[in-house]
């Protein structure tokens, strides 16, 4: 039994460390202080998962965030947002298709966000670094529960307005998402592909 313990930890090591991924420089105030990797799209018997995650490091500060988009048939049937400063949890958010409703779940704070959205979600925040949302007018947020307006105000330009009325930029070339500018406080975060 210890053997096929070790042999599973080994493959899947060893699967992680064949995955595909672009990746982002992520820089705040002109500096480089992490990366941000998205990963080839991975399929499943089930649809296929997305999975997008950040690694940064501001002074003495350490951040961290996931996130993971499971679809199946074109359509979200469960998120996972975990955000992390230094080696602890700041947000964990799930979501999950079930009944012809989303569940919006805070499982950190174990509290219900949003219990209202019925409609098939087709497109999240994690999508926009997988395909340029041509036509698209709003987006699922995985860490807000909601949907966000998106706004082209020119082509391969995108403005996503977030709940808490900051808007994040994203700026594509050839369908292939270039480069993703939010506002912080104190600053302008930028990721930039490499």
């Amino acid at each position: 039994m210890k053997h096929l313990l070790m042999l599973f930890l080994l493959t899947a090591g060893y699967e992680k460390s064949l995955a595909q991924f672009r990746q982002y420089d992520v820089r705040f105030a002109d500096k480089s202080i992490g990366t941000l990797k998205v990963y080839d799209k991975q399929a499943t018997p089930q649809g296929e998962i997305l999975q997008v995650e950040a690694s940064f490091s501001i002074l003495f500060h350490k951040g961290y965030f996931n996130l993971i988009n499971h679809f199946s048939g074109s359509i979200l049937t469960y998120s996972f947002y975990q955000q992390s400063a230094g080696d602890k949890p700041k947000d964990v958010v799930e979501t999950r298709y079930a009944d012809k409703q989303y569940q919006t779940r805070d499982s950190l704070r174990n509290k219900s966000i949003n219990n209202s959205i019925s409609l098939p979600v087709r497109h999240t925040v994690c999508t926009f670094y997988y395909k340029e949302p041509k036509g698209i007018r709003a987006v699922f947020s995985e860490r807000y529960g909601v949907y966000c307006e998106v706004y082209s105000p020119r082509p391969g330009t995108y403005e996503m307005k977030l709940p808490d009325g900051r808007v994040s930029t994203y700026i594509f070339r050839n369908g292939l998402c270039q480069e993703v500018r939010s506002t912080v406080l104190g600053g302008s975060l930028v990721f930039i592909l490499q």
